[in-house]
This record gives structure tokens, sequence and C-alpha cells, in this order.
């Protein structure tokens, strides 16, 4: 199948921050949103960031979160690069939450800070790289292959 490269999300991101720059992009009821031009430059620092881990394009990376801006951040840095990209529902509990980590071979998660104790009970857990999805903090590294 043939996707054109104007549907890449490579190419359609830096094209909604140059046309919608100071629009509003990302955010929650009742609270301040990033603009586009906030949310390009979080994608781009984002997209540094795995590369700089060692995540390239096709590994996979889990992100397990609610929903908040930086979800859509970290779904659009994966997709720019070419990242596969496994989302995992809240909701699922740490045995679901392991069966889907040993079947996606994912090389990282991002995870909310309120999600961390389940990923703390999963059993043989070969996640290499942890990252909080609130701030982007690094919480583990470990020799990932």
């Amino acid at each position: 199948m043939f996707i054109p490269q104007s549907y890449l999300f490579k190419n359609i991101i830096p094209e909604l921050v140059s046309k919608y720059g100071d629009n509003n992009a990302l955010g929650f009821v009742g609270e301040e949103s990033i603009t586009y031009s906030q949310m390009g430059k979080r994608i781009d620092a984002v997209m540094a960031y795995m590369e700089a881990l060692g995540i390239k394009p096709g590994d996979r990376v889990i992100i397990y979160s609610q929903n908040m801006p930086n979800w859509g951040v970290a779904y659009f840095a994966t997709q720019c690069m070419g990242v596969v990209v496994v989302p995992v529902l809240p909701d699922f509990n740490p045995y679901e939450l392991g069966n889907i980590i040993a079947h996606s071979e994912a090389k990282a998660i991002f995870i909310s800070k309120s999600l961390e104790f389940k990923l703390a009970k999963v059993e043989n857990n070969s996640i290499g790289l942890v990252v909080r999805l609130d701030d982007f903090e690094l919480l583990n590294r470990e020799e990932t292959s």
C-alpha cells in the first residue's frame, strides 16, 4: 500500500507548527494548554532524547498512561521517528502489562507516575528503559539489545 509522504506525522507536524504555531494544541479543560509551537519543540526534544537513549526506527515503545498532553507528545515523537508505539490502557493490571511487555519485545516504556506501582509488580520485566511520562525523567536504564 502506497502512503504519500505528506500523510506521515514527520511531515504533518512541522506543517501544523508553521501554520498554527500560536494556537492551542494540547491541554486539559481548566488548565493552561500548550501551543503547536511548544508541542513541536517538545516533540523534537523527546525525539532527540529517545535517540540519545538508543531508540531507533523499528524499535517498540510502550506508552502506559492516562490521558495527558505528554501522551500526545510521546506518541507524535515516536511516530515521527518511525518507532512502533504500543499503547496500553491504564486499566490494565500488572499481569496484563507483563504479557504485553513480553509479547511486544518493547525496548522502552513511557509511564505515568500514577502507574509506576503496576510496573514494579510485573514479574520478569524485560523493559530496559523506563521514562516517566509526566516529566520525561529517565527512571532506569538497563542494558538493552
